[in-house]
């Protein structure tokens, strides 16, 4: 998600010294970020271009296409469309914003080895955390090939130990930067496989053959890496920022990795697997229960901050729901919303007023998978109502309401295209 903008202030003298306080003050709660693109389409020579407002009169209606794609390129994108699922194509509420994240997904994954977090080029590059909710999305909408990619460029990229940069480049597969490596990269590709085993359960050879070996390496990083406590060690996580200490956005999704690991253990009858993971995980859940439960689910250990990381400890991360939770959603989206409507990456994010997607969309899952059907649509319908011109759905969202920063974004996609589909399965 980046790192929180620095706070800087003002000293204009004893005499300015009000004014620049209010002026700073104002600012903090009024942040502005530019729209980076409305969208991305695809053109005739099959390259991807961001759109501007001025751009779109250039988009087909309904599509990622421009009105020069070729008809290889269209009947690509149509056949992504026609192949969607019986749960989709009957429509329902929030019809719009589905097809337009289905939209969303394939334009950022179409002829690519796996699928970017955005077109824009500080984001056009593969994080193991966005691309893992990709498979999971596809894999969701009966893509599994699409799915399957995502996985088979992660496993390509893993380092022997077990451990992922941040970030790749698609093409050349070499990460771009030495940013701090995120503990949470290795967690959430396990979690991923597990998730699509569990949708195509007549899969999982297929499914083992691609994502077995990056499994077990996963697996044996995060059980090696526990304390004698049962906790992992502080990394960055989606903060990307650096760890004071143990943050949940690492904790929960570690707890996820290794009961997931534990459960393709006894789908794939690896017995060695299935008994590593099943004493780590329940060591680990058990430590992270008894550190953050009684404080309320704070993101950092010891803290009192809140932050979208204790969704991670909800389904569909996590078989059940753990003690208090419910509760400490409903505090962290009043503590964290934002004036648009939508919330911040934490309590404790910078106080300007900016919303970010992402999190907002991870708590509308939370609360879809933890019988909170209307508070989840409606954070939902917010998302709908905050997308570009044309359909996408952005990073951020200014307190006026106006889309910000990249579009579209493939994590918030990906989670929506889920909820929707976890929504639309169960009966109200």
């Amino acid at each position: 998600m980046g790192q929180s903008p620095t706070r800087r202030g003002v000293m204009l003298g004893v005499g300015a010294i009000g004014v620049g306080l209010a002026g700073q003050a104002y600012r903090e709660r009024h942040g502005w970020v530019g729209l980076l693109s409305e969208t991305v389409a695809i053109s005739g020579d099959g390259q991807r271009h961001l759109l501007h407002a001025a751009d779109l009169p250039r988009l087909r209606p309904g599509s990622r296409c421009l009105d020069t794609a070729s008809m290889l390129v269209r009947a690509a994108e149509r056949r992504h469309l026609d192949a969607l699922p019986d749960w989709v194509h009957r429509g329902g509420e929030h019809q719009d914003l589905l097809i337009s994240a289905l939209l969303d997904l394939w334009v950022l994954s179409e002829g690519l080895p796996a699928s970017v977090a955005a077109w824009s080029p500080y984001w056009r590059f593969v994080w193991a955390r966005d691309a893992a909710h990709v498979a999971v999305a596809f894999a969701a909408i009966g893509q599994l090939d699409r799915a399957l990619a995502q996985l088979v460029f992660l496993a390509r990229v893993q380092e022997e130990s077990g451990w992922f940069a941040p970030r790749y480049d698609p093409w050349t597969e070499a990460p771009p930067d030495n940013r701090t490596r995120q503990l949470d990269s290795t967690a959430w590709v396990v979690w991923a496989a597990d998730r699509l085993c569990a949708l195509h359960p007549d899969e999982t050879d297929r499914i083992h053959h691609i994502s077995g070996r990056m499994v077990r390496r996963s697996t044996a990083l995060l059980a090696s890496l526990l304390d004698d406590s049962g906790l992992p060690p502080a990394t960055p996580d989606y903060w990307e920022v650096k760890a004071p200490a143990l943050s949940l956005g690492i904790a929960a999704p570690v707890v996820a990795a290794l009961d997931a690991a534990a459960r393709l253990g006894d789908v794939w009858t690896d017995r060695r697997l299935a008994d590593l993971a099943g004493e780590a995980g329940a060591r680990c859940r058990a430590e992270v229960t008894r550190s953050y439960e009684p404080r309320g689910w704070p993101r950092y250990l010891g803290g009192r901050g809140l932050d979208a990381s204790m969704t991670f400890m909800a389904p569909p991360y996590q078989a059940t729901t753990p003690p208090g939770l419910s509760a400490a959603l409903d505090r962290y989206r009043r503590l964290a919303r934002r004036p648009a409507g939508g919330v911040a990456p934490g309590s404790t994010w910078r106080n300007d007023g900016i919303s970010w997607t992402p999190a907002t969309a991870v708590l509308a899952q939370a609360y879809a998978h933890t019988g909170r059907a209307g508070s989840a649509r409606t954070l939902l319908t917010w998302l709908e109502n905050h997308r570009t011109a044309a359909g996408s759905l952005p990073e951020k969202v200014l307190h006026n309401g106006e889309p910000a920063a990249v579009a579209p974004l493939a994590w918030t996609a990906a989670v929506v295209v889920t909820t929707i589909g976890h929504l639309r399965s169960r009966p109200d």
